[in-house]
């Protein structure tokens, strides 16, 4: 459904002048309010991206309700004398926005609120009203057309939105007795006076059993006794009361406001918009306006001035045409080979869900080109498809290249001539998302809502779509400097990540059986350990048995409280067991030994190819924000290497055919890439020298002299610091990993910062560009957008934050081990080796390889992965090989020296 969102002008704009300290600009006009007002208007267009979209505010004037009632509001006092110039403003900044603004002498902004939803549901829009009053909830309903409440509370966008259900869990009323409870119980900012003696509970148990403020009346005899006297005093001022608390929703409205299906907002008019920016001072959000223009143009399509999609209408896709004759497929494909323009193309799967490029046998194919849209079957036709689809002089554009490929290379088809994805390209405009289905992001960017169907003109539309999508996604690309990370890396990256998807990894079925009967009596063994304790047996693995055990029986410290009880999260698991409690330890022993043995070595055998006996996980290009790969059904980036259990695993992991596995594995990089990016010369003397980095930090920081030994707990702690600080991690997490104070966490982070000074400028820097701009990047151009970056919400701004400063490190990271897996990739190709790329795992690759030819094999590898990347220190890759993943020994370089490195 279209959504429309409903905006209570005054009521935003109220709470945000209480919630944001004082401001004003040089001339003293203040702009507190209209500066929180500004935000939350961003905020619902960046996160609710409505279709259409309205700001309601109370007009001048009395309404009915001061007419019918002078003493309505009247106990309110006047409003502070640095509100009152920002009510226009705020009505400024809503046109600014291109938010109509409605207004009707005699009616409250909840009126037109109200009248406005109840257009906007029977024309088919889901419905959200935006405000800090609760009177609006009597608004929420279900029965047309959905209508939502967000209300705001403290902050600009702290907020809770109310459907049917969670007015019923708060008031345990339904929204239409709203009203009534008012009428009931009073309302003080408003001076409806209630029933004397009647409070909140009381007020939502009578309604609870008579319904209606009248029904109570109507039924005095049946009211408790003691509630009488003041009801039947009070019926008639409370049945006013009611008709006053109750929202009009047929207010007479002006002809220009039109809702229906077809309406579509138009987005800011940005030179408006900075424009009253310049007047208003606002100068932190004007230099993020032409990156905000980019940024919400992929979150939201209506936003991005003159150069986005507001021309583009909403139009019905020509139907396309099957063909199923040898001849008219010719005639189809002669005059595809005979254009320059690309092609859009799609697989049609018998099984549509299929997402797996294992899974998914292929149906047909649909073809988008100038002269037609057309779908052909694959079973009869599949030699003319194929020699199609293999020419490189076609140009093709797709929606998930590594998928297609695989599938078509599966099928015994080589595709060539791929040009643009537009799954990548939707990735990299945003990355931040939680997916990209094609159906939405061809409603993003073209304004087209394709059907929500598998049949076949679904197929059809979305391929016709695809060539306007791409054309769009690149424009945007060029602008935001996303063109070298897409064109050099994520589209070429494709076919490796396919190819090694279908060459799976192999695993030994029986030694994971093995390992399983052993985690199964460890498992029971430590059972028994903690039923000992306990004094009783119980289910480990319930939460609420847990709380009962730890929390009741043996009055464990409680740490933070949910919905459920006392949590037992590792966080408050790993502080009990740090404090001695035996019992906490063995329990997260006993889920680290279950995960792992659900996991993995009962489920891996499970995925065991039939037809060509390996597993092939899904390694994902467009997942995480960061630009790592992920791995999927299943997941190998999780298994553990420093217990016991882990290593087990990790050994079942072979080598087919005689060969052996080979393992290259970036030593430090993140740390690397940290020191090339601060530029600290402690950082970099340290990597330029090959000293131990985490030595070298224990060293400083503990003032250890130079003739002294650093000694293994001060490396310890010293690596934690290291790792803390590049990942934003505070003195809290840095106190529980070591298992020190606070404060004396703190002093390590500040002697630290002290000793690389560089450090605290380079994060400074990150984050005052990530509040400037919006978003940070690598330095080719990898993008991660910050939105709660200024969040009034603390957790959120501190996570923001947190994500800024990481994204440099962990993008570059993934930008150095994709670049380095296409020239592994290409300098095979160009070689004899008997060897292939199995597997990738954060910043280590891992190779099948014949013995004879893995001392060749390492000098390849090494040598595309310490030069893929050009950084300010040296880059060093540790090349192991072995029978299986864990059970591995170094291999040598050409002069004989051992690539060991120090650990990670």
């Amino acid at each position: 459904m279209p959504k429309l969102v409903i905006l209570d002008g005054n009521s935003i704009l109220y709470r945000g002048f209480y919630a944001m300290r004082s401001l004003t600009t040089s001339d003293g006009t203040p702009t507190n309010g209209v500066y929180a007002f500004v935000m939350m208007l961003w905020y619902i267009l960046e996160h609710e991206q409505p279709d259409a979209i309205f700001a309601a505010f109370d007009p001048p004037t009395p309404t009915f309700r001061h007419i019918e009632l002078p003493t309505y509001k009247s106990n309110r006092l006047a409003a502070p004398p640095d509100l009152k110039p920002q009510r226009s403003l705020a009505r400024d900044a809503a046109r600014a926005f291109r938010i109509p603004v409605v207004e009707i002498d005699g009616f409250e902004a909840d009126d037109v609120c109200g009248t406005l939803a109840e257009i906007g549901k029977h024309a088919g829009f889901e419905t959200l009203i935006v405000t800090g009053d609760g009177d609006a909830l009597q608004l929420v309903d279900d029965t047309v057309g959905p209508v939502k409440v967000m209300i705001t509370s403290r902050g600009v966008t702290e907020t809770k939105v109310y459907d049917r259900q969670a007015v019923w869990d708060r008031y345990g009323l339904e929204p239409s007795q709203i009203p009534d409870y008012k009428a009931i119980k009073g309302d003080p900012s408003d001076n409806l006076p209630g029933i004397k003696g009647i409070g909140d509970k009381g007020a939502s148990k009578l309604l609870q059993e008579f319904g209606t403020i009248e029904s109570v009346v109507e039924n005095i005899d049946r009211v408790l006794e003691k509630f009488r006297p003041t009801i039947e005093e009070h019926a008639s001022e409370a049945i006013q009361s009611k008709r006053l608390a109750t929202i009009i929703r047929d207010v007479t409205m002006p002809e220009w406001v039109q809702i229906s299906a077809d309406y579509k907002t138009l987005g800011p008019d940005f030179d408006a918009v900075k424009a009253l920016f310049d007047k208003l001072e606002f100068h932190t959000l004007n230099k993020r306006l032409p990156q905000l223009r980019h940024q919400y143009a992929e979150i939201l399509p209506l936003i991005g001035g003159s150069d986005t999609m507001d021309d583009v209408p909403m139009r019905t896709i020509e139907p396309g045409k099957e063909y199923s004759t040898a001849e008219d497929i010719a005639a189809f494909f002669g005059v595809i080979r005979g254009q320059k323009e690309p092609i859009g193309l799609l697989l049609d799967l018998a099984e549509p869900g299929a997402s797996s490029l294992m899974a998914g046998e292929i149906a047909g194919v649909a073809i988008s080109a100038p002269s037609g849209t057309g779908h052909v079957r694959w079973e009869p036709f599949k030699r003319e498809i194929g020699e199609l689809l293999s020419d490189a002089n076609v140009k093709k554009v797709l929606y998930d290249y590594k998928t297609t490929y695989g599938r078509l290379l599966r099928s015994g088809v080589h595709l060539n001539g791929v040009v643009d994805d537009v799954l990548l390209s939707a990735y990299l405009l945003n990355a931040g998302r939680s997916g990209y289905p094609l159906r939405d992001i061809v409603a993003e960017s073209l304004k087209i809502q394709l059907l929500d169907t598998h049949d076949l003109s679904l197929i059809l539309d979305s391929a016709s779509c695809l060539v306007s999508v791409r054309d769009r996604h690149n424009t945007r690309m060029e602008d935001a400097g996303l063109m070298v990370v897409y064109r050099d890396i994520e589209v070429p990256l494709s076919k490796v990540i396919a190819e090694m998807e279908l060459r799976g990894v192999a695993v030994d079925a029986g030694l994971l059986t093995q390992v399983s009967q052993s985690l199964s009596n460890r498992i029971t063994a430590l059972e028994a350990e903690i039923y000992a304790i306990a004094g009783e047996p119980f289910s480990v693995g319930s939460t609420k048995q847990l709380q009962e055990v730890l929390f009741e029986k043996l009055k464990l410290p409680a740490g933070k409280k949910t919905k459920t009880g006392y949590s037992t999260g590792a966080d408050v698991l790993e502080t009990l067991a740090a404090d001695g409690h035996t019992i906490a330890a063995k329990v997260i022993e006993w889920r680290e030994l279950s995960k792992l043995k659900s996991t993995y070595a009962d489920n891996l055998p499970q995925l065991i190819n039939s037809n060509t006996g390996r597993i092939h996980t899904s390694l994902n290009q467009a997942v995480t924000s960061t630009g790592r790969l992920s791995s999927s059904n299943p997941n190998l980036q999780n298994i553990p290497i420093r217990t016991e259990a882990g290593r087990e695993i990790r050994k079942a992991f072979v080598a087919e055919g005689g060969r052996v596995l080979v393992s290259a594995d970036y030593s430090q990089i993140e740390l690397r890439i940290f020191a090339h990016l601060t530029r600290d010369a402690g950082l970099l003397d340290a990597f330029a020298s090959d000293t131990d980095i985490h030595s070298l930090t224990a060293r400083l920081i503990f003032d250890v002299p130079a003739d002294n030994p650093v000694t293994k707990e001060q490396r310890r702690q010293a690596k934690t610091v290291n790792f803390a600080v590049i990942y934003g991690a505070g003195p809290f997490r840095v106190a529980a990993e070591l298992g020190i104070s606070q404060a004396r966490a703190c002093e390590l982070i500040k002697a630290y910062l002290a000793r690389y000074p560089m450090v605290r400028a380079y994060t400074e820097s990150i984050l005052d560009g990530a509040r400037a701009n919006g978003y940070v990047s690598t330095a080719l151009g990898r993008r991660r957008y910050t939105p709660d970056i200024h969040s009034r919400v603390f957790q959120f701004r501190q996570a923001a934050e947190r994500e800024a400063g990481n994204m440099p490190i962990q993008g570059a990271s993934a930008d150095l081990i994709k670049l380095a897996m296409l020239r592994v990739d290409e300098a095979l190709r160009a070689s004899q080796l008997d060897a292939f790329l199995v597997l990738q795992v954060h910043d280590e690759l891992l190779f099948e390889c014949a013995p004879s030819d893995v001392p060749s094999l390492a000098n390849l590898v090494r040598e595309a992965m310490e030069n893929a990347m050009a950084l300010s220190v040296p880059i060093r890759t540790e090349v192991h090989s072995g029978a299986n993943w864990w059970e591995v020994t170094p291999v040598l370089s050409d002069d004989s020296v051992s690539e060991i490195g120090t650990d990670q």
